[in-house]
């Protein structure tokens, strides 16, 4: 095969495999952190706030940087833009245990589950969080 075939069958094929992978990794990202592009915020209330945009660690899935936290009446919303999913999950406050300070490196806050499962939150959004506001 020549050169002149080469280089344009080696974009077109990028052009159409890289946005299958995208959206798979994404999907499978957002899947395993139990994440939906559709939730029902009705359990939680209407909308007070949108506490930033940060890092976290949800289900050892990390969202850096890409990650908001709004506070509901009754709980949390936690979203990330389309490009990467647009995965939602919503966070009911009865289903928060608590929120401790985490280890490491930095500023950590931990929000406890009752299911056992943790959230983790990095920087900014580790302390409003922690606090409940802005």
């Amino acid at each position: 095969m020549s050169d002149a075939l080469l280089v344009p069958l080696i974009i077109v094929a990028f052009l159409i495999v890289f946005p299958l992978m995208w959206f798979a990794i994404v999907t499978l990202t957002m899947k395993v952190a139990g994440m939906s592009r559709t939730v029902d915020t009705t359990p939680i209330g209407e909308k007070i706030t949108t506490l930033g945009t940060g890092s976290a660690r949800i289900r050892g899935m990390n969202f850096g940087s890409t990650l908001t936290v709004d506070r509901y009446e009754r709980g949390y919303l936690l979203r990330i833009p389309k490009i990467f999913g647009g995965g939602k999950m919503v966070v009911p406050d009865e289903e928060i245990v608590g929120v401790r300070p985490g280890r490491g490196i930095g500023r950590q806050a931990v929000m406890e589950l009752r299911s056992g499962r943790t959230i983790r939150f990095f920087g900014k959004l580790a302390k409003v969080v922690d606090t409940g506001a802005a």
